[in-house]
């Protein structure tokens, strides 16, 4: 039997053609498919980043509004129940439910969003602030009418003691401070002008006792003895450095604001 070397020669190079087409083809299937994981891995990272900052922006939203609602000025929540703010590189949407008493926050960044609902928001609000006014302050001492008497309330569970306060007044005469006191006890006791600037209070560290204490959801009246009536009206601005502890060793404060 002879076999024609040029035909053989021929048959090897038909069947590495083919192989060589079938590896082609292999390979591109691995690079799309390895190329198409990459871009959904990649795109998955990405979508997560942005839901975990959108939790922590619904998060932060939950403590924005909790210390905007104390402040009427920034979010009165029971007359508006909706807030919206641009927050770390995303925004958050605040919805209160009056029916439920509840907090919504809902955090976006990128197409991610995140909700976070506080039950109870009312509760926290309130109880986030230590001393809080009870009814409109109110002046006395017959016809002089030179103190002024400042219902507080304390809305922690705990005792609270107070250790100095910082006052000033804006509009009227300027104020001259003589006596601080509690119920009948006397805190600070001197002479010293107020304020008139709401960004620079006036300091009263008190001199008499080391602090006072309002007892746990309790009231108080807090007395302030200026030199003579006409220093009384105008809007005050007050704040209470208090502690939960009677050592004083973890400072915090309240303030309250209120016209004359």
């Amino acid at each position: 039997m002879i076999i024609k070397i040029s035909d053989k020669l021929r048959d090897d190079k038909g069947v590495t053609l083919i192989t060589l087409i079938i590896a082609i083809t292999i390979f591109a299937i691995f690079i799309t498919v390895f190329s198409y994981v990459m871009v959904a891995k990649h795109g998955s990272a990405t979508l997560y980043v942005q839901s975990t900052q959108a939790y922590a922006v619904a998060q932060a939203g939950i403590e924005y509004g909790i210390r905007c609602a104390q402040d009427s000025g920034c979010w009165d929540y029971t007359t508006t129940a909706t807030l919206e703010k641009d927050f770390g590189g995303g925004s958050f949407t605040l919805v209160y439910d009056d029916s439920n008493n509840t907090l919504t926050s809902t955090g976006t960044v990128g197409v991610a969003e995140r909700a976070i609902i506080l039950s109870s928001f009312s509760g926290y609000v309130e109880a986030a602030v230590g001393i809080v006014l009870g009814d409109q302050p109110s002046s006395g001492q017959g016809s002089n009418k030179n103190i002024i008497y400042v219902p507080l309330i304390n809305n922690y569970d705990y005792d609270v003691y107070i250790y100095e306060i910082k006052l000033a007044k804006e509009g009227g005469t300027q104020a001259q401070m003589e006596y601080i006191k509690f119920g009948v006890t006397t805190v600070w006791a001197g002479s010293l002008n107020v304020s008139n600037d709401p960004g620079s209070l006036t300091d009263f560290p008190f001199n008499q006792v080391s602090y006072h204490t309002i007892i746990a959801q309790g009231s108080d009246t807090l007395s302030l003895y200026t030199s003579n009536k006409n220093q009384v009206g105008g809007t005050w601005y007050c704040t209470f450095l208090y502690s939960k502890q009677s050592d004083l060793s973890d400072p915090q404060s309240s303030s309250v604001k209120f016209d004359m």
